[in-house]
């Protein structure tokens, strides 16, 4: 007889029909399973019950011919293997991201209208979430009941494997690895007991495409394969084939010219050659912990760059064969990319070889979540001060992605006390929906592309961090610009259109140009006329009420993030900056209910879309990925604290700077202020002044004077004072 596992999918009245068979011999007694069959059984078991409904078209993904993109090669005949790919019907991705990111931009302008009920509404829609994240720990809400403690009786793992990891994981079979035996559940109190952190989320609204990188795919629906690469005249391949997910971790990373990359777990090579493609690097350092997995990043390098050994010698690319949990590197790279060993779950389902579900791998695979957090932890501490950490795997388990950087965050905060943001780069990856396919579940902090048969590329989960000083930094920047502007508006109303701040006055009735968002914009409680002298805006200042309503927001905001906290010892933190952003945004649309006009300058700095281009406020904002802290004029490295600095002392008070970049160390300031300065050489010349006169009223040289002669008198009684002796 034939076992059958049969997986369905139906879609648009079409059924696809996978069948998996065994022989009768095999079915017959205690037959071994093979590796990619029992991590297929595995991801039924755990899979099934994360993605329900979705998984049979995830699992049908998973086992079908995976999709490609191709990555043209900067050092080869780019033109020549561009032009070949189009004749192939090969689509050009950096053509479809700015198309995309143009259309996505309109469209935002044109249906972006907040209200305050929809602020209301979204606070209370946070607080809903975070309510239901504590409750079920990072799991979706949708997700059975079922605890981890529920755990049937009979599962049982060796007790050698260290209880300090996370193995969600572990399929839903009976697990034995020795006469002693340990419940699995007790594994789980790792991750569970840190459900009590919440680390700080922002959103990110721009994805940017390096210039110099060009990519090609076949359009979504199109299962064509690439034909193999050819050595151009440089003597190097024209392209690059890679699964289309690897590219978004990438991306994630921002590059710009002169960042210094490291990747942490480089092989086979195709992320930091997907960096070095960019042009924008000046170093990239691929680590490895095998030697035999480095020669494989080493061999797609001297396939792809003709000049590899110059690179090489000019440290452009750095090798190292160091375990990935003991670099200590600190402050060395403001960019790095994370890409864990994981399950690498369309591997697994697909070969034997190699194989993490091989029997001989089980303690390995139960000790892989332990091992990805451990090297994310790493990288969060070595991490230059404001650089940023992607990271990723290849895995849909939801442990292996969203749990070990949960644990990882929380590791690091409770070791090193720094505050991380983690990044949502949802409205980023608009543009990217086309292409790729993300998972149906709540992710809490990263994003996971799922196989799809119509784009089969992954899977593949990443997430982003930021250091916060920048953050902060930038964010007080950010309310002292809105402050001055909301100041403005309180005083002359909203600000004119484009096409009238470029016309003088005189010419605007004569080119018949009108402002009309200022007769929809009308402050609430109407408004007197009070013309502003610079012209930016249409002199329709809110009622006094309403005035002295945005003048007390703009005080109460200034103060939350004045210089006066340091009086008092105060910390500021991002949360507190984040709190001064709503205040402002909840008043301007207490004043102005149907929002600011769209090409306000307030309206595009709360939503985050202000053009500081050509601007002075552009040269004051730094850049996270270079910035960096200097103390005694030396720099300060992640990793280490201030007493490595300032030696026990803990009296004693420094002055920490931030700067743009390295290379951009700050003038050293003196130890006192201007008027300290006046008062210490006022000080000096009194006191040199009073030291003169206690020499004058010490001075004996009286004693040789006339006067002061006691035989002077006898001397002229007899007349010999004058007499003087000569020969």
């Amino acid at each position: 007889m034939l076992k059958k596992y049969i997986s369905l999918l139906k879609k648009d009245h079409l059924s696809f029909l996978v069948v998996r068979t065994k022989s009768s011999k095999a079915s017959k007694g205690k037959s071994k399973e093979t590796a990619k069959l029992k991590a297929l059984e595995h991801f039924d078991d755990l899979y099934g019950k994360v993605f329900e409904k979705k998984w049979p078209s995830i699992r049908l993904g998973l086992l079908s011919q995976q999709k490609y993109i191709a990555v043209l090669n900067n050092y080869g005949d780019k033109e020549k293997a561009a032009t070949f790919l189009e004749n192939h019907g090969a689509i050009n991705i950096n053509k479809f991201f700015e198309y995309r990111n143009l259309n996505m931009s309109i469209r935002k302008k044109i249906q972006r209208k907040t209200t305050l009920n929809d602020v209301n509404e979204k606070f209370v829609k946070i607080s809903e979430e975070k309510l239901e994240e504590e409750i079920s720990d990072l799991y979706p809400s949708e997700l059975p009941d079922t605890k981890y403690s529920n755990t049937a009786s009979d599962r049982f793992i060796d007790p050698s494997v260290s209880t300090s990891s996370l193995h969600e994981y572990v399929p839903a079979t009976k697990i034995k690895g020795s006469s002693d035996y340990l419940q699995e559940s007790q594994h789980y109190s790792y991750y569970v007991d840190s459900s009590n952190f919440t680390p700080i989320i922002l959103d990110e609204s721009n994805l940017m495409f390096p210039e110099h990188l060009s990519i090609y795919t076949y359009e979504p629906g199109n299962v064509q394969s690439f034909p193999p690469p050819k050595s151009g005249s440089t003597g190097v391949s024209d392209y690059y084939l890679m699964d289309g997910g690897s590219l978004l971790p990438v991306l994630a990373l921002d590059l710009q010219p002169d960042d210094t990359v490291l990747d942490m777990c480089a092989a086979p090579g195709g992320k930091s050659f997907l960096c070095l493609q960019t042009l924008y690097p000046k170093t990239v350092t691929c680590n490895d912990i095998s030697e035999s997995r480095l020669k494989r990043v080493t061999s797609v390098f001297k396939e792809f760059f003709y000049d590899y050994p110059k690179k090489l010698a000019g440290n452009e690319i750095k090798l190292t064969l160091l375990d990935a949990r003991h670099i200590d590197a600190f402050g060395v790279y403001n960019k790095i990319l994370v890409d864990v060993p994981c399950t690498t779950d369309r591997h697994s389902v697909m070969e034997d070889d190699n194989n993490i579900f091989k029997a001989s791998r089980l303690k390995e695979r139960i000790r892989i979540p332990e091992l990805q957090s451990e090297i994310l932890m790493q990288a969060l501490k070595i991490v230059a001060v404001g650089g940023t950490v992607v990271y990723s795997t290849c895995s849909l388990s939801p442990i292996q992605n969203d749990g070990v950087v949960h644990m990882a965050l929380k590791r690091v905060h409770e070791e090193t006390g720094c505050e991380i943001i983690v990044m949502n780069m949802k409205e980023a990856l608009e543009p990217t929906n086309i292409l790729y396919k993300y998972s149906n579940i709540d992710l809490r902090y990263g994003h996971l592309i799922v196989p799809f048969l119509v784009n089969n590329f992954g899977p593949m989960y990443f997430y982003k961090v930021i250091e916060e000083v920048c953050a902060i930094y930038n964010g007080i920047l950010k309310i002292n610009r809105l402050c001055y502007e909301i100041e403005e508006l309180s005083k002359h109303g909203t600000l004119f259109p484009p096409e009238i701040l470029d016309v003088y006055e005189s010419e605007v009735e004569k080119l018949g140009l009108k402002d009309e968002w200022g007769d929809i914009c009308i402050p609430n409680g109407g408004y007197s006329y009070n013309k502003d002298p610079v012209g930016r805006r249409n002199g329709k200042k809110p009622n006094e009420h309403m005035e002295k309503t945005l003048k007390e927001a703009v005080e109460e905001v200034k103060s939350m993030v004045s210089k006066k906290l340091i009086e008092i010892n105060k910390c500021l933190y991002l949360k507190t900056v984040q709190e001064a952003l709503d205040i402002l945004r909840g008043v301007v649309l207490i004043v102005y209910p149907m929002n600011l006009p769209p090409h306000d300058v307030i309206r595009k700095e709360l939503e985050n879309n202000e053009d500081l281009t050509g601007t002075q406020a552009a040269k004051e904002v730094i850049d996270s990925s270079r910035a960096c802290l200097w103390c005694f004029n030396k720099q300060m490295f992640r990793g280490k604290i201030l007493k490595d600095y300032v030696g026990a002392n803990e009296k004693t008070k420094v002055t920490v700077k931030l700067s743009r970049s390295v290379d951009d160390q700050p003038v050293t300031e003196p130890g006192y202020s201007e008027e300290e300065r006046k008062a210490m050489m006022y000080y000096s010349y009194k006191r040199e002044e009073e030291l003169k006169k206690l020499d004058r009223d010490d001075d004996d040289n009286y004693h040789s004077s006339p006067w002061a002669d006691s035989g002077n008198l006898k001397r002229s009684l007899q007349g010999c004072h004058n007499i003087s002796w000569k020969p």
